[in-house]
């Protein structure tokens, strides 16, 4: 008899067709919440194996230089510090998937006692060493029960999760009463995503195990005792070099990949300029 464990639907558990393949991986939509999705075969080395030192530095599924993004990514942090002041005083927080912690560092230096978790060791290594800042664990689940904050952070990590309903369990847990939830992520419903159909450029499997919509996510969130508060559109910015990258990894280094990205070769790749394709997003939810 067949095993077909590995198409079911993380979301809902009903079975998902083939959609289409990228890089030999099978990508998958639900037939009945039409949630997309991939599954890797062996969970419990997934992890591991995909999220190693390259998947920071140099690798084709992950970021060319996580280390040379600091000044965008505190910088998005900060973005994050203040629209939070419309909603909340600084308190407690956690952020999950923190690498070496420039959203820590940034919240720290915003009034939040704040920590990360991360499950490569190299990067909470270096962020403790550099900033002084708590990285003590590699998963939620590795912090103290008791533990509970005002604030936990998910930025572009929720689509990597192998279980999303057992991470927004367990967050919903390490959560005060009236404690807030903020998500950034990808929207397989925008423009962007929709013009670009396969050759979008978050479809990256191994490293991406989830492809959300706006309506899906808010709804997969609020089943887990959550109201959405907030949302918008991240201030972004982008390395020249990823956005060659991203670029090419999409037309699958295509001839139309390498015309596309030749005039970004002539630039330091590590410029910074504004992204604008409008296809993340971010939402704030509340423990009901």
């Amino acid at each position: 008899m067949t095993d077909n464990s590995a198409n079911h639907c993380p979301l809902c558990g009903k079975q998902g067709r083939a959609r289409f393949k990228k890089r030999d991986l099978t990508i998958l939509e639900c037939t009945n919440c039409h949630h997309q999705f991939w599954k890797p075969t062996n969970l419990e080395a997934h992890v591991a194996e995909t999220y190693g030192d390259d998947y920071f530095q140099g690798s084709s599924a992950g970021y060319l230089d996580y280390v040379g993004e600091e000044t965008i990514q505190r910088a998005s942090a900060r973005y994050y510090t203040r629209m939070l002041t419309r909603h909340t005083r600084p308190g407690r927080m956690t952020d999950v998937g923190a690498a070496c912690g420039f959203f820590v560092k940034e919240f720290s230096d915003a009034g939040w006692c704040a920590c990360g978790v991360e499950p490569n060791s190299s990067m909470r290594d270096f962020g403790q060493k550099k900033f002084g800042i708590d990285l003590p664990a590699a998963q939620l689940d590795d912090l103290p029960s008791s533990d509970r904050v005002d604030l936990i952070s998910v930025i572009q990590v929720i689509s990597h999760l192998i279980d999303p309903r057992q991470t927004l369990t367990t967050i919903h847990n390490r959560l005060l009463p009236g404690g807030l939830l903020l998500i950034e992520t990808w929207d397989r419903s925008s423009l962007a995503a929709r013009l670009s159909g396969e050759g979008w450029h978050e479809y990256n499997p191994p490293s991406v195990l989830h492809w959300f919509s706006r309506a899906s996510l808010q709804k997969l969130v609020e089943e887990h005792g959550f109201e959405k508060v907030s949302q918008g559109i991240p201030r972004k910015r982008i390395q020249l070099g990823r956005a060659a990258k991203m670029i090419r990894h999409s037309t699958e280094n295509s001839i139309i990949g390498r015309w596309l990205t030749w005039p970004l070769v002539l630039a330091p790749s590590n410029l910074a300029v504004p992204y604008f394709l409008g296809d993340a997003f971010w939402m704030l939810f509340r423990v009901r």
